[in-house]
């Protein structure tokens, strides 16, 4: 089963050619996910929601060449997206090694000189009782000289920047969608609507997407909210989308679409 990738945005506009060659078809969701009847917000793929909330990670390619890149990257996905949650969450583990060449489900991060991506959520390959979990795929720029180059310095912004794409794209890769795809954004902002309505059209928007709270301004994964050169920080409807994701994780049902107004 082909993977579906979502990116993080530029300061100034979406890649759309990458857009047009990154979008393919996912993996089916799990088949005894049931209605749940959780509270809800943000948007999710329900399609890749992870059957467990412990996630390998580890490092490809060029990884070895960037130490001090690599700390900054575990420390803000870590902080973000397990220390600072309370409660039942996502474990991505105390050490993420170079990467073997065994094909397994977990995050295996790329560093390429490129604009960063993100498979959304949990990946398989197969069907039926062939299906089987293998790699969810994120790509992290470190060097900021073909892509988005406004981050390469100052040395401040240039960490920001690593830190904050960093926590974007680990969010799609437990299955969070962008929030600017939120049907509400024309009407709650609509000169950010104005600026990527061409962008939304090519985005991905999940093969089983759930929209599920009103539009969010201060998502991480908005691109109309500028995350670049402050400290990566959820927004209290990021926290609480994430606890849904987990919740769903832990007890194997889907989460509700949102019901208004």
């Amino acid at each position: 089963m082909l993977a579906r990738f979502l990116a993080v945005s530029s300061l100034i506009a979406l890649n759309p050619a990458f857009i047009s060659c990154a979008v393919a078809q996912a993996a089916p969701p799990p088949k005894d996910l049931t209605t749940s009847g959780i509270a809800q917000h943000g948007i999710v793929d329900a399609s890749g929601i992870w059957p467990t909330t412990t996630i390998d990670v580890c490092w490809r390619s060029k990884a070895t060449l960037y130490v001090a890149e690599k700390q900054l990257t575990k420390d803000a996905v870590t902080s973000n997206l397990h220390d600072n949650i309370a409660g039942n969450r996502y474990s991505f583990g105390d050490v993420w090694p170079p990467c073997d060449n065994v094909k397994k489900a977990r995050i295996e991060i790329i560093i390429s000189d490129a604009q960063a991506y993100s498979n959304i959520g949990y990946q398989t390959s197969g069907t039926g009782y062939n299906r089987v979990g293998v790699p969810t795929k994120v790509f992290l720029d470190f060097t900021f000289v073909k892509w988005n180059a406004n981050c390469a310095k100052p040395t401040y912004y240039r960490t920001t920047c690593i830190q904050n794409i960093a926590v974007h794209e680990f969010m799609h890769s437990i299955g969070f969608l962008h929030e600017q795809l939120n049907p509400d954004l024309p009407k709650k902002d609509p000169y950010c609507y104005s600026i990527y309505k061409g962008e939304i059209a090519n985005d991905f928007h999940g093969v089983d997407p759930i929209i599920i709270t009103s539009y969010d301004p201060d998502s991480q994964v908005n691109y109309c909210n500028n995350i670049y050169g402050r400290p990566p920080k959820l927004s209290l409807k990021d926290i609480t989308t994430y606890k849904v994701l987990v919740a769903a994780t832990l007890t194997r049902t889907r989460p509700t679409p949102w019901g208004g107004p």
